[in-house]
Formats: C-alpha cells, structure tokens, sequence
C-alpha cells in the first residue's frame, strides 16, 4: 500500500510503507522522518497525526483490565472460595445425614468396623484440598488471560505513540524546511 489516500487504515498503512517499528534505533528513526517529509505533504502529515491521535485516545479509554485488575481477580477470588467452601460444607452435611440415617436404619448390622470405613468415607481434608487446588486453577488462568490481553494492549500502544512520535518529528521537519 503505496498511497495514504487510498488507505484505509493508518496504522497499518505506516507498517506496510515504511517498516515495523522494533528495536529501531535513532538513526533508523531519523531515517523513517527523513522518508515521511519525502513521500507526504504537510496536508498529509496533519492528516496522518490526527488518525494516529485518534487511535491513540480510543486505545486510552479502551484499556481499563489494567486498571480494575486488582479488584476483579479479589472478587473472583472472594466469590469463587465462597462458593467452593459451601458446596464442600453442603455435601459433607448431605453425607454426614445419609450415613446418620444408614446407621440408625441398621443399628442391629452394623459393626464398627463398618462405622469406622463410612467416616473414611468422609473426608473433609481431601475435599477441601481439591476444592483449594482448583480456586488455584482458576486463579491462575484468569491471571494470565487478563496479563496477555495486557500485554497485547501495552504493546500496541507503544507502537502507536512511536508511531506518533515519528509524525510530529516528521510534521516539525517539514515545516522548517
């Protein structure tokens, strides 16, 4: 994509015409200046700065899971321990009935040694462990969802403010000249 008047988008016009901008260097920054004062118009610069300013402002009101993240995974958190811990405290009331039922239905059957086996049967550490092991999961997943979607929003502002840097250096050249 050669011509910025027939480009639909800014961004990707700048990418295509002159390069990603990744671990340029100044010189390779002047020289991408250097290229934009040659290849546009000061009509075409201010065209370009305004689009890249724009993007730039709707990238600032749309980047909020940098900003409610702490809250967000403390609510998570506070909801999802609260849920697992009753539904652990919930089955092992609905067990500890049955088994009180099962043992007073056959009070005259049942040896301790059978007794001893269906309280075995019942194990809050276990489940309480399990329960544990996945609030931990879920954590974590939700962690790294939100730190890449972060990161894909921190890496594309920064090639936007290079971007706009590099214009207004480009704008600032051109009219000296």
């Amino acid at each position: 994509m050669r011509n910025f008047r027939q480009s639909k988008d800014v961004v990707r016009y700048l990418e295509e015409r002159y390069g990603p901008i990744k671990k340029h260097t100044i010189e390779d920054d002047l020289s991408i200046v250097n290229d934009i004062c040659n290849h546009h118009s000061s009509e075409e610069l201010q065209l370009i700065s305004n689009r890249v300013k724009v993007i730039v402002e709707i990238n600032k009101d749309t980047n909020y899971v940098a900003t409610i993240f702490l809250p967000m995974m403390l609510a998570f958190f506070a909801a999802i321990s609260t849920l697992a811990i009753s539904t652990v405290t919930v089955t092992s009331n609905l067990l500890t009935s049955y088994f009180n039922q099962t043992i007073k239905l056959n009070e005259e059957k049942i040896t301790q040694e059978k007794l001893s086996e269906l309280m075995n049967l019942l194990d809050l550490p276990s489940f309480m462990t399990i329960a544990a092991v996945l609030i931990l999961i879920c954590f974590v997943l939700i962690t790294l969802g939100v730190w890449y979607i972060d990161y894909g929003n921190t890496r594309k502002a920064k090639k936007l403010l290079m971007y706009k840097i590099l214009i207004d250096e480009a704008i600032e050249k051109k009219s000296s000249i």
